[in-house]
């Protein structure tokens, strides 16, 4: 994945994304019996890019200076797919 963008908290959005999965079954089943039930799925990572075909966000990104920006956990997500996109405030501290 090349990222257009140097990839930090500073300049990348963190996200909730609400979007369709793709089901099947899990065995034989009556044609009859079928739907297009679609798994409503909701995810939460930093926007690294954005296109007419998808989105991709990632859970975790590494800043390390004078290195190449890493990142873990990436899912893409076809824009057909997508419900909404919602930025989420960061900067507030929880205590826990």
């Amino acid at each position: 994945m090349k990222l257009q963008v140097k990839i930090s908290a500073e300049n990348t959005p963190l996200v909730l994304v609400d979007w369709y999965d793709a089901m099947r079954g899990g065995g034989w089943e009556p044609l009859t019996g079928l739907t297009e039930k679609q798994l409503e799925c909701q995810a939460v990572g930093w926007l690294v890019r954005a296109s007419d075909r998808a989105v991709t966000i990632v859970s975790t990104i590494n800043e390390m200076e004078g290195e190449t920006d890493s990142c873990n956990g990436y899912l893409v997500i076809p824009r057909g797919c997508v419900i909404k996109i919602q930025e989420l405030d960061t900067m507030k501290e929880l205590k826990v």
